[in-house]
């Protein structure tokens, strides 16, 4: 990484150039687009006053934003599609305080998607740095803990390395197979399963 790169953080998205968010999101991750990510700020579903205050990491090069990191300081759980409260009640037992903290995730989607958005130029390197800063961040303001949720396979190995622990969990997805009515879809079903849904739509 060349040494006049900075990183720092930004309140709000409005303060980023939709160009330089949509370059580092060019895989088109719509749950951290730029347009979502506003909206929910202009709509006050994300702010500090209901629990969700907005925090982009960003990295620059040469003045220009080459990764972010979509990030959220939160004062309670909800919204995150993981339930964490039994490392609350453990943290509350021994007198220690889980909130805040850090959450690097889409709001109010359980949507699998890269977390640390970065353009053509982004490396491993630069993901090191942003994660050192973002330790040290939460040390410096007493935030109890990060987590990163759904974030993508490929990005597993990084977060092991990184000393993050590992929390596995099941989503079932449906896949679209080009059908064209209801029934089409339960043609494609077992007997078995497809006797249970109409039984169960019929009740």
């Amino acid at each position: 990484l060349e040494t006049n790169f900075k990183i720092y953080i930004e309140d709000s998205i409005t303060n980023i150039k939709p160009s330089e968010w949509d370059n580092c999101n060019h895989k088109g991750n719509i749950f951290l687009s730029y347009n979502f990510l506003k909206l929910l700020e202009d709509s006050n579903s994300i702010n500090i006053s209901n629990g969700w205050k907005p925090i982009y990491f960003c990295l620059k090069v040469n003045s220009k934003i080459i990764a972010i990191v979509p990030s959220f300081i939160k004062s309670h759980s909800q919204g995150e599609f993981v339930f964490d409260h039994a490392w609350a009640q453990a943290y509350q037992s021994y007198g220690l305080n889980y909130y805040p903290k850090l959450l690097i995730a889409s709001p109010f989607s359980p949507v699998t998607g890269s977390r640390v958005l970065m353009n053509s130029n982004g490396n491993e390197i630069i993901k090191e740095k942003l994660f050192d800063y973002i330790k040290d961040f939460c040390i410096e303001n007493t935030i109890s803990s990060i987590h990163v949720n759904f974030f993508n396979e490929n990005e597993l190995d990084f977060f092991k390395n990184q000393k993050f622990l590992i929390r596995y969990g099941e989503q079932f997805h449906f896949i679209n197979k080009e059908y064209t009515s209801f029934n089409d879809f339960l043609n494609n079903l077992s007997y078995k399963n497809r006797k249970k849904i109409i039984k169960e739509r019929s009740s």
